[in-house]
This record gives structure tokens, sequence and C-alpha cells, in this order.
């Protein structure tokens, strides 16, 4: 009796386990069923329009609503939500469709988010009334006042793509167009403040610029919106090695007044690989400063920083660039001020100043802004113990080894700039004293001089009211104008052909000067014309040298030894021209006359022409 009491108990176990599936099944696709009636899609078009209205306060309008329980999929179509303004005007929000597939975050706690969140062509309008409030609807909260802050809603969205947005401020127009990844939101009520407190966590956001490369980057927020302000509490956004940090607060929509303070680290590296700018290796800008805007006047001051910045192209590399100022700027000014820059291991301090400096000059002339002031500019930088070594190693390249001068010199002086309309009037001023270091390396160049010179780029004219350089064996002065109209006198001697060949090989010469000098040679004459293309003429003269006699298959190189020189030339990029020469040898001299073209197109060894040649013995 005993055991068949017990499977007799068991069976009604399993009989009342089978008859309660049995309802949860029914239960189930009655639900099923239910969830696919008009009644059922009705209930939840009347909560969602309520929740809507109690979270924004507005009046809340739907077009088309459709669920689809089993894929958790809703689609709604013209949702349109009113605000304050009137029946004519452009309601505070509309969006044409809006599709989001939803996920269970927690049963027990009716906590669920979005697997992805779809919204089409998205408007927010604000309008900003003469009194300073807006058209932003307060929540319509129904509060036990057992607390002030009210929760209004907290989600999250795996993927938020937004297309074809705008936003309103009033008649400006702003397009919103972007796909977000891991968005978290949650949105309170102050009912003591009357406020909204946000916090927004935006995990991957993709961005592109034109043709340059996507960015992605990510956003954190916390802010206030009140009635008539925003405060951003804090305020975080980051790209790889870059990120911004800023907290601020905006007052009065109808007059807009924003005030911020913001820590920014900007890696160059990657922007350049945005950009699609090689050239820009590496480097870090940093910059910390406040800022305000009113309406259409805005300015900002700090400092900023750059750091290990590496720059390569086929005219320039230079490294370890570091740079240190203060910085004041308005739309109509900007301020550089205690300026240290590190270049090349050497230091530049100096001021810059540029009034207009968001004014194109040919604009500002042709009277297309109006109120522009023309831009005027001014930097004046000093120079302390600039390595020439190491400059000329930053400028040189494949076409112009400027390195192979091999150059031992430090320069102190001043360099100005200053322009008026665009830079294209640039106007600069060098004043730099060279001297050489008292210890050399082996094969170095050491150089002693003097610079006080100036070139205006307008015309392309280089005044030089002193140019003096000393080596071991060489000499040059130099003073003038080189200019269309103009000409600079010009006095060079040497006792070494040698110092010149690195010389003319990093501006473009490559052949060797055929001739090895004993005693000493001078050249006195002018130049003329604009650079890089100018013309020399002068007199040379050359005392005790050899001639070098070109190798050929048949013999090797042969000097050939003449005690003078003498013979008024012209050079120029295209020609070379020899007149009333003369060579002597003990007794007998050589009276000549040369002219020769340069074919720059042609190789080397046949880019010289001799057109006519006499030779008489005196």
């Amino acid at each position: 009796m005993t055991a068949a009491g017990a499977n007799s108990r068991r069976r009604r176990i399993w009989r009342y386990l089978l008859l309660l599936a049995s309802a949860g099944v029914l239960l189930l696709a009655g639900l099923a069923w239910y969830s696919t009636t008009n009644s059922f899609q009705a209930m939840v078009r009347r909560r969602l329009v309520a929740e809507l209205e109690a979270i924004t306060g507005g009046r809340v309008e739907l077009g088309s609503f459709h669920t689809s329980p089993f894929r958790f999929r809703v689609e709604v179509r013209d949702l349109t939500i009113h605000g304050s303004e009137g029946p004519n005007e452009v309601p505070y929000a509309h969006v044409e469709r809006v599709v989001a597939e939803i996920k269970i975050i927690s049963v027990l706690g009716a906590e669920f988010g979005f697997h992805s969140l779809i919204l089409d062509h998205p408007v927010v309008h604000v309008m900003v009334y003469a009194d300073g409030t807006t058209n932003q609807p307060p929540p319509r909260l129904k509060t036990s006042g057992e607390t002030p802050i009210e929760q209004l809603f907290r989600l999250s969205i795996s993927r938020l793509e937004v297309r074809s947005g705008q936003v309103l401020w009033n008649d400006q127009r702003i397009p919103v167009d972007f796909v977000v990844d891991d968005v978290s939101a949650d949105l309170t009520y102050s009912l003591l403040h009357r406020r909204y407190i946000s916090n927004l966590l935006l995990g991957k956001i993709v961005t592109r610029l034109g043709d340059y490369r996507p960015l992605a980057w990510m956003l954190e927020a916390h802010f206030n919106l009140g009635a008539n302000s925003i405060e951003v509490n804090s305020l975080r956004a980051s790209s790889g090695r870059s990120h911004l940090q800023a907290r601020g607060r905006l007052r009065d929509f109808r007059h807009p007044q924003i005030e911020t303070t913001y820590d920014a680290q900007l890696d160059l590296a990657e922007a350049a690989a945005i950009l699609r700018r090689p050239e820009l290796e590496r480097g870090t800008v940093d910059a910390r400063g406040s800022g305000n805007w009113l309406l259409k006047h805005w300015s900002s001051s700090g400092t900023i920083a750059v750091k290990d910045l590496e720059w390569r192209d086929p005219s320039v590399h230079v490294s370890n660039v570091a740079l240190d100022a203060g910085f004041s700027v308005t739309p109509e000014r900007l301020t550089l001020s205690r300026l240290q820059a590190r270049l090349l291991r050497d230091s530049l301090t100096g001021d810059a100043d540029v009034i207009g400096w968001l004014n194109p000059g040919p604009m500002a002339k042709a009277g297309k802004l109006r109120n522009a002031e023309e831009q005027k500019g001014m930097v004046r930088l000093r120079m302390k113990d600039i390595s020439a070594g190491l400059l000329a190693a930053a400028l040189s390249t494949p076409a112009r080894p400027l390195e192979r001068m091999n150059l031992a010199a430090n320069g102190t002086g001043t360099l100005d700039l200053h322009w008026s309309g665009s830079t294209s009037n640039l106007e600069a001023g060098l004043n730099v004293d060279v001297v050489a270091p008292p210890s050399l390396l082996p094969g170095q160049l050491p150089l002693n001089g003097r610079a006080r010179l100036s070139y205006r780029s307008a015309t392309g004219a280089l005044d030089i009211a002193e140019l003096s350089a000393a080596t071991r064996a060489s000499q040059v002065q130099a003073s003038g104008t080189l200019a269309d109209s103009g000409a600079l006198k010009l006095s060079i001697t040497t006792s070494n052909l040698g110092e010149w060949h690195p010389v003319l090989l990093a501006f473009g010469n490559p052949n060797r000067i055929p001739a090895v000098l004993h005693g000493r040679a001078s050249f006195n004459g002018t130049a003329s014309g604009k650079l890089p293309y100018v013309t020399l003429a002068g007199h040379l003269q050359a005392e005790d040298f050899d001639y070098l006699v070109p190798a050929t298959d048949s013999r090797p190189e042969q000097p050939v030894h003449w005690d003078a020189l003498s013979a008024d030339l012209q050079f120029s990029q295209h020609a070379v021209a020899a007149r009333n020469g003369t060579l002597e040898q003990g007794d007998a001299a050589i009276a000549f006359s040369l002219n020769a073209s340069l074919d720059h197109d042609l190789p080397h060894k046949a880019r010289s022409r001799p057109r006519s040649m006499c030779t008489a013995p005196t």
C-alpha cells in the first residue's frame, strides 16, 4: 500500500506539472495571438505616447506604428513632438521613421535597451523667444513628493544611426548624420532646480570628413539643461592618443554666451594619417586655456606646446622641434607671446601678432567681407647659436645636398617678418652674426661673417646692406639689391678652389672645378636679376694655377700650368661668356673670347657648347 500510494502521488504531481505546462503554452500562444491584434497595438501605442509626453512634456503625435513581438522590433513613422511653438511653426521635434530592435536587460526589473536604433531624417527645432525662453516643453511628472529628482529614462543602444538629420536653431540649420556604437544615456529631472540632468556615453563614433580617412572617436558628457542655460560639468572626447577635456556653460538662449575651459592633446602622426599628409611623421600639440563666445564675437587664451615634431618632405627634414607660447585669439586678432622654440637642438624666442588673421587679403580688398580690417602681421624671432650645419642638413635634398658643404658656424641675430593685405606681400629682415666654433671636426668648413639683408616677396627684391663671409681660404663681400632693376656689388677672393666644390655641388652643379690654385683668385663684379635667376658679370683674375685637362681613353688627366688668367666674365643660368681674356705662361700670352650655351636638358658632358673662340699669341 505504501509503494502504491507513492506511485499515485507521483502520478498526480506529473499530471499537475503537465497541466501547468499546457496552460503556460496556451497562455503564451494567447499572448502571441493577442500581440498581433489591433487592441494590443493600440495599447502599446497609447503607452508609448504617454511615456514620451511624460519625458518631453510636449504633445506627441504618431503616424503609423507596428510591432513584431517575436523579433523584438518596433517601427514608427511620422513621430512628432510639439513644444510651445505656434500651430504654423516647425514642431519641436519630428522623425520620419524610427526602427528599433529591443533587447531585454532585466526581466524582473523591466529594464530594456536597443540592439539598434535607426532615426531617418530627424529634425530638432529650437526657438528662442524675446524673453530668453525656448519652445522646449517642461516634463509632465506625477511625483509623490518623496524625492526632488525623477528618473525620466535610462537606456543603452548597441548601435545608433542618424540619417540626414538636422538641428534648427532659430534660422540656422546644422546637419547631423552619423553612426555610433555602444550608446548609454540617462535623463533625470530636478523638480527643485527645474532642470534636466543627463549623462551620455558614446562608445564609438565613425566620422567622415570629405575625402579624408574615417575618424573613430569616443565621447562622454555629463551636463545639466535648464530653461535658459546648459551647464556641461564634464566633457571628454578621445580618438587614439588624442583627447579633449572641457567644461563650461551656455547662458541665455536669446543672447547666447558660452564660457568654457579646456585641455586638449593632439597626436600629429594620427592627424596626418587621417588628413593623408605623410610628411608629418611625429609630434604632439598640447593646448590649455579658456574661451568665451557671444553672438558673433568669441575669444580664447591660454598656452600651446608642440613637442617632438618631425617633418620630412622632398625639400626639408626637421626633427625634435619643440615650441611653447602663450596665445590670445579673437576673430580680429591672433597673438603669440613668450614664444620659445627648439629647432634642430637650437633655440628661438620671439612673439607674433596678426590683425585680421581670418580675412583673406583679396576678398577684403574686393569688399566681399564687410567691415573686414586689412590683414597685418608681424613676427619677430631672436636666434641664438643656430647651427648652420644642422640647418643645411634640414634643408638638404637629393638635388641640393646642402649638408655636403659641412659648414661649422653658429648664428645669432634676429629675423623680422611683417606683411599687409596677405602673406604674398611679406617683407623679411635678417640681421645675423656668424661665428665658427673654436674646435672643428675633420672635414668641417669654418665660417665667420655677418648679414644685414631684407627681402620683399611682392617684388622678389633682395636688399643686402651688408654681407661678409670668410673661411680659411676665401672671403666674400656683397652689398646692393638683387632685383629686375638694381645690382649687387660682389667681391670674392680665394686661395683654395676646393672649398667651393661643396658649395657648387649643394646648389646643383655636380662638376668639379677643373683647376688647382696655387696662388690667389678674385672676382669683382655685380649680380643682377631675381633669385634664383641671377646673372653674374665682372672681372676674374687668377695667379699660379693648373688647368686639369680631362682624361680620355688613351691618357689620364693632365695638369697644364698657367701663371695668370684675366677675363671679363658673364654667367647666367643659360650661358657663359668671356671677353678680353688673357692667359699667361712665362713670356707667352694668349688672348681669347668665349661664348657657351648651357642646355640643362642634356647630360652634363654635353651641356657646354662653345659658339666661338679666337686665340692670338702676344
